[in-house]
């Protein structure tokens, strides 16, 4: 077999490629896995709920639900520490919880449709929280993943308002701010994506609830800065990537519901109109309107005012399950305008080191890439609802395999990023599932 392989290998330059690292050794795949200059041991995840691992959570902005013990496992981050692990065997703990978490959404059935050339349509339902689980977790070490559910960067810069939140009281141990568990974690590497919730909660609720507006970007900007100092100060040889914020509009929270209503009568389709409710008053809606998941299902039934809810001006959607264009608009321009601050502050604190330490993972870019289809090990993914693989029932989080594409995103700015001197192998995201149907 090893002269067969020999001559091959004389034969068919493409295969000495495939091994060029050691010749045409048989059995060898590629350059070993190494982490290059990166202190892994003390690798320390800090963000929002994406970084947590929320899952299936709630349509509802606010909502506890989604933080749970099967999701969490999915956690990019510990999906990245996994990779690592093929190089160099660390610990990642994370305060994971009991049972049911916070509870969570689920598909409990699929309903036949009375038209015979449509497919099942799925039930999804709520599956009740864990009793006690915002009972105090008390780590064996540090916690690695820092993700807290709903932080915003906002509260950074007023710590009694991360005091108040439940994800990060049973974590908190100490009783000390957030700011110092971060201190605490002393990382040698570390990921940070944190902002992308800043948004959710106006843009969930129709861009209606002014008290939910997004920090402007001089506070973010003031916010991150505070965050990175703090932690530097207490690790200043630490590296990592930071990731920036996602055009949330992309999500299928805000692309499912068509701006036009198919009637099926007798199963024939007719498109009709559907009303909305805006500032400037009721119209039809345009392609630039974003209506929310939730109105998914009422639009057409006895809802609100009567019956062919959303399809009168007398029964139209209202303003909190729409962002209209503006709105829309002005999101993308706050999120665009955070970005910029991001790359800017990575920018200014590479020139302050003698070898850059910090780079950026462009997840904006991905979910561009995501909403016009992707392909990754072979397999095509999409911010499709329910069917493009990415984006868990709520339409905002990720799941498993959205998960593993965030995670590929990391590591792949890691490998690229020469100073960092890494290989780290990528995920094959087709071990990872989607949603998952009964």
């Amino acid at each position: 077999m090893r002269r067969i392989f020999t001559i091959a290998c004389t034969l068919f330059p493409t295969l000495i490629l495939l091994f060029i690292s050691g010749g045409c050794n048989p059995g060898l795949v590629g350059p070993n896995p190494t982490v290059g200059q990166l202190n892994v041991f003390r690798y320390v995840a800090i963000g929002d709920g994406f970084t947590a691992g929320v899952t299936n959570g709630s349509l509802e902005p606010y909502g506890y639900s989604g933080l749970y013990a099967e999701g969490q496992q999915y956690a990019f981050p510990k999906l990245i520490a996994d990779q690592f692990s093929l190089a160099q065997s660390i610990d990642f703990e994370q305060p994971i919880l009991t049972g049911n978490g916070s509870g969570f959404l689920q598909i409990s059935n699929m309903v036949a449709s009375d038209c015979p050339a449509e497919s099942p349509s799925p039930v999804i339902s709520s599956v009740n929280p864990e009793t006690g689980w915002k009972s105090p977790y008390t780590p064996q070490g540090i916690i690695n993943n820092i993700g807290i559910p709903q932080l915003k960067a906002g509260h950074l810069l007023n710590d009694t308002l991360i005091q108040l939140n439940p994800f990060f009281s049973r974590i908190n141990f100490k009783q000390g701010s957030f700011l110092s568990m971060i201190q605490d974690s002393r990382p040698g590497f570390f990921t940070l994506w944190l902002g992308t919730t800043d948004f959710l909660a106006y843009a969930m609720k129709g861009a209606e609830y002014p008290g939910s507006l997004p920090a402007d970007t001089e506070q973010f900007s003031a916010a991150l800065d505070q965050l990175l100092e703090a932690m530097l100060l207490h690790a200043p040889e630490a590296k990592g990537v930071i990731g920036n914020i996602p055009d949330i509009t992309r999500f299928p929270y805000f692309r499912t519901v068509s701006y036009l209503y198919i009637n099926r009568d007798k199963c024939k389709g007719t498109l009709l109109p559907v009303y909305i409710t805006t500032a400037s008053g009721i119209r039809t809606a345009a392609p630039e309107d974003l209506i929310l998941l939730p109105a998914k299902d009422k639009i057409g039934t006895d809802y609100g005012s009567g019956e062919s809810f959303g399809l009168t001006p007398e029964n139209p959607i209202p303003a909190y399950w729409v962002l209209d264009e503006s709105e829309a608009k002005m999101l993308r321009n706050l999120i665009q305008s955070y970005n910029l601050r991001i790359q800017s502050k990575i920018t200014s604190l590479n020139a302050s080191r003698e070898k850059p330490a910090f780079a950026l993972a462009d997840i904006d870019y991905l979910t561009a890439q995501l909403a016009h289809s992707y392909t990754e090990d072979g397999l095509e993914v999409s911010t499709e609802y329910l069917s493009g693989g990415i984006f868990s029932l709520d339409g905002i989080y990720l799941t498993p395999r959205g998960n593993a594409v965030i995670a590929n995103t990391f590591i792949r700015t890691i490998n690229s990023f020469d100073s960092f001197g890494a290989i780290i192998p990528p995920i094959n995201i087709t071990d990872y599932p989607g949603v998952v149907f009964p």
